[in-house]
């Protein structure tokens, strides 16, 4: 019929999906198909114009219109002629409903409230397993800068209602290389075994010794102040440790803390 026949032609006019990782993009190419064909048709300046919010209104709708034919058109087909869809039906507690732009929505009990946006009280239905829905929670995801689950569910909800949505959500998350980053745990490196110097049972301190400086350490001589390091020696067996004042970093300051040490 006329419906159908429409509905195909507005199925065809759809650019691929597979194709763009973006909601944003996604929805600007399908609001431009349109404006080219009546630029090819008419030859008027809409290329030259930008995209309007109706126009991306518009696209939106194509690609809402489609998913939901795809995943219930036997409840499309029941709520256009004023029937009860099945019990059976993912839909059935939601109460759904037609609007104007043939699109299922949330029935709700507030819809005589005042002050309170359409979209909110009357949600759109989205169906979990489309590509569709995984870049609109994509979008929502980026948008929240990848806060929690419930901070997403709480947005989405404002004008969209998607079927276990708790699951869709936490597949987002999954998918999401920079919060995969965020969640990853530093994995320890394996150590390795102990050399033989660290092992010297029964030998006297510091018969395997590692050096080591920290600093430098400001001193104060009478009235000037200058700067000093000091040497590290630690018993690589018992970790006893040792410390000697090195005026500088030269090797010859080295040299003097060594004969020091050793001297004691």
């Amino acid at each position: 019929n006329t419906e159908d026949i429409q509905r195909e032609r507005e199925t065809t006019t759809l650019p691929d999906i597979d194709k763009f990782s973006n909601w944003h993009k996604l929805m600007r190419s399908t609001a431009w198909v349109p404006r080219i064909a009546r630029f090819l048709c008419k030859k008027d300046d809409s290329m030259r114009r930008e995209l309007q919010p109706s126009e991306l209104q518009r696209a939106e709708d194509k690609w809402i219109r489609k998913i939901q034919r795809d995943t219930f058109s036997q409840e499309i087909r029941d709520l256009a002629a004023g029937k009860v869809i099945s019990k059976r039906s993912r839909l059935y507690d939601l109460n759904p409903f037609l609007d104007a732009e043939g699109i299922i929505r949330v029935g709700s009990r507030l819809c005589n409230l005042k002050d309170v946006s359409a979209e909110i009280i009357t949600p759109i239905v989205i169906p979990p397993d489309q590509r569709l829905t995984r870049l609109l929670l994509d979008k929502y995801h980026r948008w929240a800068k990848h806060q929690g689950k419930e901070t997403i569910l709480n947005e989405v909800r404002q004008k969209y209602w998607v079927l276990n949505a708790r699951r869709a959500i936490k597949s987002t998350f999954n998918r999401c290389s920079e919060c995969q980053e965020r969640r990853a745990k530093p994995q320890m490196p394996k150590m390795a075994a102990l050399p033989t110097a660290r092992l010297m049972h029964g030998t006297r301190p510091f018969c395997a010794t590692g050096l080591d400086y920290f600093g430098p350490i400001t001193v104060t001589i009478g009235r000037r102040h200058e700067k000093r390091y000091v040497a590290l020696f630690t018993c690589l067996t018992i970790r006893a440790v040792h410390l000697e004042v090195v005026s500088n970093l030269t090797s010859s300051a080295t040299i003097m803390a060594i004969r020091r040490f050793v001297a004691r």
